[in-house]
């Protein structure tokens, strides 16, 4: 007979882990994250076509309908100054990629609908205030709308529009609405919706930093590809749901939900995890699901439950955590692995003193110019910020990231690294805690390494598609957070990392961790492979996954490798689905990924 005292042990201990990580989350939920902010300083040479420039009033009272279609017509990135942008129709580009809307701040960039506006009347047909690519509601593009973005700025609906949208929102691959509210000034907050998820195929995508008000509901979602991942979300005074989501992946963490009759969630079909929450209303359930769904963390009050699900009800005002199933292929407590989370770093950017551009120091931005030695001049110069005003840059040499420069924010820029075996970006000590690299695109060919990490320091990686190698770990233990990033493949080694909506398509490994610690908030890959390998000691959380097979499982080598490896590690899996294989002590076993899968090593 097996000895019962080692199970009853690992139990009390869980039980004893679970009380504490529920008082801290408790304590946490209050205060999830640093405020965006509200203003945003924006250089004036950034090579975005600005509005006012192009003839838009701005006061609230013209109609800049006309200049705003025209801008997103005829550029691809487009800035729009402090101001009230009055608009009476769709604004949306004849190009359905690549689009780049930037605003000043979310207090001071204000999209306008007219109120009682012709075509924005009917719920049953709504329309968008902007879209991105068509006014059409389901209608198909071909998953490559790559990039598209909203930043800083507040978009109104307006009053007596009950058909209006806000954000006829799609993008592929890596894409972002990051600080960013939507609202209606209806007094009855109509509205169709705040973000509509509604074109196919939206994702993999980050909404992040986003406040809607009013609608029928806050995000409407009613496509099944290719998954959103969503932090720090409020939503407030919604009419039928905060979130209403049918067929696709959602993977949240810190939703704040603010309602009065109706739920934070519902979900007739689809993926859902929702962790780290706090959801106070009323009526019968916070999260209403016609699906098994994953929530941890959650906090509730006023409704009679905290979820309503397809299986069970299960009450509040606290849920520590709910699965569908549990899975292992050891003996492991039934558990998460709760990896400590941390939020990615930031800090006030506004001082334009503190900003110095590459093109000031010599840079062409041509594609065909080597700008490696003036990039490196600006970063040199002793400026915390170095900005590259939108251009194609060709970085042949290697950059070297000291001194006091504590963000690289490339504007959307074009980056030819070419082929070689020197890193194009070094990170290296300096004064900064933390070095913030963010919105470019690598070229096609591209072949070296783009980020060696060669200190202590943290860095972090935001809104970007690199190609080539991505990413090296030079110094063991460096904190490294990514934020809406598509880039291949991910060889972590022993650096310990954050991910929020992270997406490698490389054929084979796409994930790796050599003793390290990977925590992912939305992980979505292609191509046959393993999606997930960790080894050595380390330690991978995955919570809610898209393993999109899109060419088969089968490698060039004939082999069907598991989505998710495990060697002598501890792995956490939620929200995704794949064939596991894990070996601890020398014994391997394979099996399913379903509902929680948790393999803890010992």
């Amino acid at each position: 007979m097996t000895d019962p005292r080692p199970r009853r042990a690992w139990r009390w201990r869980i039980a004893m882990y679970r009380c504490v990580m529920l008082s801290a989350v408790v304590l946490a939920c209050s205060v999830v994250c640093a405020a965006a902010p509200a203003e945003v300083w924006f250089p004036p040479d950034s090579n975005y076509a600005n509005v006012r420039t192009l003839g838009a009033a701005g006061d609230g009272r013209t109609d800049d309908t006309a200049v705003l279609k025209k801008a997103v017509a005829e550029n691809n990135a487009v800035y729009l100054p402090p101001g009230t942008y009055l608009v009476s129709d769709t604004v949306v580009p004849q190009n359905f990629k690549r689009r780049f809307i930037q605003g000043a701040g979310p207090a001071r960039t204000i999209i306008k609908l007219k109120d009682n506006c012709p075509g924005f009347g009917n719920a049953d047909a709504p329309k968008a205030v902007f879209a991105n690519w068509s006014e059409q509601i389901g209608k198909g593009a071909n998953g490559q709308a790559f990039r598209n973005s909203f930043h800083d700025l507040t978009i109104d609906v307006g009053s007596g529009n009950p058909g209006a949208i806000g954000i006829l929102y799609f993008t592929n691959n890596q894409g972002t609405i990051d600080n960013v509210v939507v609202r209606s000034s209806d007094p009855q907050r109509a509205g169709r919706a705040g973000i509509a998820l509604a074109q196919c195929w939206p994702g993999p995508a980050l909404l992040r930093h986003v406040r809607i008000e009013g609608f029928d509901d806050g995000i409407w979602s009613i496509i099944h590809q290719c998954s959103i991942t969503l932090e720090h979300i409020t939503l407030e005074n919604q009419r039928r749901a905060g979130i209403n989501n049918s067929r696709q992946m959602l993977f949240i963490r810190g939703l704040t939900s603010r309602q009065k009759n109706v739920p934070a969630i519902v979900a007739e079909s689809g993926t859902l995890c929702v962790i780290d929450s706090d959801l106070a209303g009323s009526g019968p359930a916070a999260i209403d699901a016609k699906i098994g769904l994953y929530a941890r963390n959650l906090r509730t009050a006023g409704y009679d439950a905290a979820i309503r699900s397809k299986d069970r009800t299960v009450p509040g005002p606290v849920v520590d955590e709910h699965a569908p199933t549990f899975t292992t292929l050891f003996e492991t407590p039934t558990a998460s692995l709760r990896l400590p989370v941390e939020e990615s770093p930031t800090a006030d950017f506004n001082n334009p003193d503190d900003w110095i551009s590459v093109r000031a120091c010599g840079a062409v931005g041509d594609g065909k110019t080597d700008d490696t030695a003036a990039i490196q001049k600006a970063i040199d110069s002793g400026k915390r910020v170095v900005y590259l005003p939108r251009a194609v840059y060709r970085i042949a040499g290697t950059i070297h990231v000291r001194s006091a420069v504590q963000r690289i924010h490339c504007m959307e820029s074009n980056l030819v690294l070419g082929k070689g075996d020197a890193p194009a970006f070094r990170i290296e000590d300096g004064t900064a805690p933390f070095v913030l690299i963010e919105q470019f695109e690598g070229a096609y060919g591209d072949q070296r390494l783009a980020f060696e990490h060669a200190s202590s320091r943290t860095l972090v990686l935001r809104h970007m598609i690199p190609r080539g190698r991505f990413y090296k770990a030079a110094v063991s233990g460096a904190k490294l957070f990514l934020d809406d990033v598509c880039a291949e493949p991910c060889e972590f080694g022993s650096s310990i990392v954050f991910a929020r909506q992270l997406n490698p398509e490389n054929l084979g490994t796409k994930v790796s961790i050599d003793g390290g610690r990977f925590w992912c908030l939305g992980l979505k890959t292609e191509k046959a492979g393993t999606a997930v390998e960790v080894k050595n000691g380390g330690a991978a959380e995955i919570i809610g996954g898209y393993i999109y097979y899109n060419r088969g499982t089968r490698m060039p080598d004939g082999t069907h490798p598991e989505a998710f490896v495990s060697i002598d590690s501890s792995i956490s899996v939620v929200g995704a689905s794949g064939a596991i294989k894990e070996t601890r002590n020398g014994q391997t076993k394979t099996g399913s990924v379903k509902g929680l899968y948790v393999g803890r090593r010992q």
